[in-house]
């Protein structure tokens, strides 16, 4: 009797304790989170790079053309396209084929699409095929956008360089004709300036055969010489003349005190002597005006000493003159022939009719 009651109870209460746990078990858990499937990874490929820019991959090759080959031969055709003046990026369309899309610029093809690109892409061929012909029009649009911005800045730093080069080559030849222009007349011949202001052109032909003068040369150092000459009658003594030549000659403005002038006789003519004045300058430059004030002052100094300048010359009978001898070498008892007159009658020749002297003063 006593232990029934303890098995009763264990009994009533196994089922109360069990319950719990079975419901538990019988609860269904959460549900597992379903594990994605890892997509196979793509191929690295080659870029194509357009102004610092990357378009796109390529990551498959075609035969024997490699990743790399294909990306530099689409860059290489891109730049090409690029290129031309005239090209404009809305002509970069997709051409279908069978087993390939082309994309094209103008007829001018820039890439061909594969299915084995678009495989790698994870994307229909024509669908990769128009996606990269965006890119390409894109990208060729931004390019000759900055082009012609780029154009434009270029242009005008051209027009400016360019500008100033002309303005420059100007200038240039501003300076450089007339030098051209004395070379050539140097060439042709000798070109000088006279003292009356006139240019001369002396040929070479003539420079080379000729003597040169140069007045300039030792002006400074020894001065030039003037010289100029007078002619006088036997009848005034030289002595007289060369003092009245060097006096003229010291009243000169610009000709030189020392060394002092002087006067050579350099001929004895029938009815004259030959007298030159020599005198130093070392202004060579306005001789010409020298030789003025020199003539000048030796008119003065004659004309004060009542000498005539002038070359006599003699057409009468000698008998009938004074000697052209300087009185202080005649005796004092010297007195000139008469002139003889004879009268020729008309007729034949015969002996004169009348011979008669008339007496002349002295």
């Amino acid at each position: 009797m006593t232990l029934r009651p303890r098995w009763f109870v264990l009994l009533v209460l196994l089922p109360l304790v069990l319950a719990p746990a079975a419901a538990r078990a019988a609860k269904p858990g959460p549900e597992a989170t379903p594990v994605a499937k890892a997509e196979p990874a793509k191929p690295s490929g080659a870029p194509v790079v357009l102004d610092g820019r990357t378009l796109f991959f390529v990551r498959e090759g075609v035969m024997s053309f490699s990743p790399e080959d294909r990306a530099g031969a689409i860059l290489r055709r891109l730049e090409t396209f690029l290129k031309d003046p005239f090209a404009r990026a809305e002509s970069i369309t997709v051409m279908e084929a069978k087993t390939f899309s082309e994309i094209v610029a103008g007829g001018f093809v820039l890439m061909t699409v594969t299915d084995r690109d678009a495989a790698a892409e994870g994307k229909p061929r024509a669908e990769l095929a128009n996606e990269y012909a965006e890119i390409l029009r894109a990208s060729a649009r931004g390019h000759i956008e900055a082009y012609a911005d780029r154009s434009v800045a270029l242009g005008v730093a051209y027009g400016f360089l360019v500008t100033a080069a002309l303005v420059a080559m100007l200038l240039f030849f501003k300076r450089l004709f007339p030098r051209l222009y004395s070379a050539a007349d140097a060439w042709k011949g000798t070109r000088i300036r006279t003292i009356k202001n006139v240019g001369v052109t002396i040929p070479n032909s003539m420079i080379l055969g000729s003597h040169i003068v140069n007045f300039n040369s030792s002006a400074k150092d020894h001065g030039l010489i003037l010289n100029t000459g007078v002619t006088i009658g036997y009848d005034i003594d030289w002595r007289k003349v060369h003092e009245l030549l060097i006096s003229a000659a010291r009243r000169t403005a610009d000709i030189l005190e020392s060394p002092p002038p002087f006067v050579l006789q350099t001929s004895l003519n029938d009815f004259y002597v030959s007298y030159e004045l020599n005198a130093y300058t070392e202004k060579p430059q306005i001789m010409e005006r020298t030789y003025s004030f020199l003539h000048q002052n030796i008119q003065d100094a004659f004309n004060e000493a009542g000498v005539e300048i002038m070359s006599p010359h003699y057409g009468q009978i000698r008998d009938g003159n004074k000697t052209a001898i300087p009185d202080s070498y005649l005796p004092p008892e010297y007195v000139p022939g008469a002139i003889r007159v004879v009268s020729v009658p008309e007729g034949p020749p015969g002996k004169p009719e009348e011979t008669r002297r008339i007496p002349t003063s002295s």
